[in-house]
């Protein structure tokens, strides 16, 4: 599946991940408008849907979660929301945590990029 995710690129891999993560799917051996695929085709396009029968046509793929990415973005979101002024108790309710947790994921960030 890597491989996969890698060929149709960034953008309409987060898109897969993100609306059909955790489920194993049939992947047709021509791409048609039926069934599920289709709607894996409405996510991603055409074009990255192509790529999917082309690398995995006639096979059952397992689409990952990718939670680290998730909480990775999610946490690049309250840093930048963060150092445009948002308060932590505004971030702590968005985002449903305890502003303790806000300034967690504000730290694992900034690790990340190396600003300490």
């Amino acid at each position: 599946m890597d491989e996969i995710l890698k060929a149709i690129g960034e953008p309409a891999a987060t898109l897969l991940t993100d609306a059909f993560g955790g489920g194993i799917y049939y992947i047709p051996e021509k791409c048609d408008k039926t069934g599920v695929f289709n709607e894996i085709v409405k996510v991603i396009g055409q074009a990255a849907a192509d790529v999917m029968v082309k690398l995995a046509g006639g096979e059952l793929v397992s689409i990952p979660q990718q939670f680290a990415e998730k909480l990775q973005r999610r946490n690049e979101a309250i840093f930048n929301e963060r150092r445009a002024g948002a308060g932590m108790r505004e971030l702590a309710l968005k985002y449903r945590m305890s502003q303790r947790h806000v300034h967690s994921c504000i730290k694992k960030h900034r690790q990340l990029i190396g600003q300490h």
